[in-house]
């Protein structure tokens, strides 16, 4: 995000810290986690873009409005996503 300390983490790897279906909103100014977002299945992909989060799934992408709260925008359905990105990018063109 433009002008943030606001990181969003994804758990994976060999030795994760956090889960694959939680995105963890960490402030770096803080030092410390500030919200979450759990999901029934492995998270694919984000983009975020001034204030807006794009959240990739298997089959479908969920976007949330992000400043003093977040709030889910909407959720639309997709074909099958194993990796996340290309539509994580387009929904993030055309929301902001």
């Amino acid at each position: 995000m433009h002008c943030s300390s606001l990181l969003f983490l994804v758990g994976g790897g060999r030795d994760p810290r956090y889960p694959p279906n939680k995105v963890i909103f960490w402030n770096e100014a803080l030092g410390k986690e500030v919200a979450e977002l759990e999901f029934r299945e492995k998270v694919r992909g984000l983009a975020c873009r001034r204030g807006w989060l794009a959240v990739a799934l298997r089959r479908r992408v969920v976007a949330f409005e992000i400043g003093e709260s977040v709030k889910r925008y909407g959720e639309w359905d997709t074909y099958d996503n194993s990796r996340g990105g290309p539509r994580c990018h387009l929904l993030t063109q055309g929301i902001a």
